[in-house]
């Protein structure tokens, strides 16, 4: 294989690579969003009990 080729190759293996690992941070974002949400109501909850 040609060295184009193969950086070609290489190029392409990395941006696979990056995209699934933004795929899973994207995740991961959205999960600590819905528990921060989770949190912050419930913290306000219990503030408007206790006062």
């Amino acid at each position: 294989m040609p060295a184009s080729a193969q950086d070609a190759a290489d190029l392409l293996v990395r941006t696979t690579r990056l995209e699934n690992q933004l795929r899973q941070m994207s995740g991961q974002i959205e999960q600590l969003q819905f528990e921060n949400r989770r949190l912050t109501t419930l913290q306000s909850r219990r503030m408007s009990i206790s006062a």
